[in-house]
């Protein structure tokens, strides 16, 4: 997780694994704000093919001007985990029987 979610460190993890062929498919389990971001890094490094498997679609956190707070604050994506989740309609797959992949 960790070097996942530090660009420098993953782009030398990855390069690591494809000292032959390039790496052209990863997978990332969960759809919590970690795997957003482990997902977004992928895609900033060329993966080509990048798969998240989840339980549910990404619930993105809502900001509530009266309780001047975030609901699901706790299971929401926010800032530009949200964004990215947004742009990949990784909040927007159907998913029958409680589990899914979706491919970016």
């Amino acid at each position: 997780l960790y070097t996942g979610l530090n660009p420098k460190s993953f782009a030398e993890a990855i390069h690591e694994v494809a000292a032959g062929p390039p790496v052209r498919t990863a997978a990332v389990l969960g759809i919590s704000h970690s795997a957003v971001t482990i997902l977004e890094h992928l895609e900033q490094l060329g993966v080509p093919r990048r798969i998240c498997f989840a339980r549910r679609p990404a619930k993105h956190a809502e900001w509530v001007e009266d309780a001047n707070d975030y609901r699901f604050t706790m299971s929401g994506l926010k800032g530009p985990g949200s964004l990215f989740a947004r742009k990949n309609c990784l909040d927007r797959w159907g998913v029958p029987h409680g589990h899914t992949g979706v491919t970016l």
